[in-house]
C-alpha cells in the first residue's frame, strides 16, 4: 500500500505579537497581531507561559530567520550565552533580535545575514541605556494564515 498515515500532531496556539525587526532598533509594539500553533513538543521544553511569539521584519538575521516569519522566544532564558539569539529591547521601546555577546564594559549585537549591510553594533553599559534580554530564540516558524 501507498497510503502513509500521519498521526495528528498536537499544538499550543500563541498570540503573536508586533514586529521584531531584524535590523537596528527600530520601535517595540505590543499589540497581537495573530496566532500561530506551535508543537506541543516546544511548549512542554520550555513550558507554555514562557513562550513569546513576535513577527519578525527586516533581513539582517536572514541566515537564521526570514522576513516574515515568526520568532518564538523563551522569555525564562535570559542569561546571556554568548554568540545565541536573543530577543531584546533596548530603552524600553527598541526592540531586534541578534546574536548577542555580553562582555564585561558593553554589549554586542550581531546580524547573520547575506546582505553586507547589515553590521554588528554595540551599547557601551551606561545608566541612560536599557537593555533588557526578552528571552532565547528556540524555535521559528512561518505564519502561512
Amino acid at each position: 500500500s501507498n497510503i502513509v498515515s500521519l498521526k495528528p500532531t498536537h499544538s499550543l496556539n500563541l498570540p503573536i505579537y508586533s514586529h521584531l525587526f531584524a535590523g537596528m532598533p527600530d520601535g517595540a509594539e505590543e499589540d497581537v497581531i495573530g496566532t500561530i500553533d506551535v508543537p506541543d513538543r516546544i511548549a512542554n521544553k520550555y513550558g507554555k507561559k514562557n513562550l513569546l511569539a513576535i513577527k519578525v521584519e527586516g533581513d539582517s538575521m536572514n541566515k537564521v530567520i526570514l522576513d516574515g516569519m515568526i520568532a518564538v522566544v523563551d522569555t525564562d532564558d535570559t542569561e546571556v550565552k554568548n554568540g545565541n539569539v536573543y530577543a531584546v529591547i533596548v530603552n524600553g521601546y527598541a526592540n531586534t533580535l541578534k546574536h548577542v555577546y555580553k562582555y564585561a564594559d558593553h554589549i554586542r549585537f550581531e546580524p547573520d545575514s547575506f546582505n553586507p549591510a547589515n553590521k554588528p553594533f554595540s551599547y557601551q553599559y551606561d545608566e541612560d541605556i536599557s537593555i533588557k534580554i526578552i528571552g532565547k530564540l528556540v524555535y521559528i516558524a512561518q505564519d502561512l494564515g
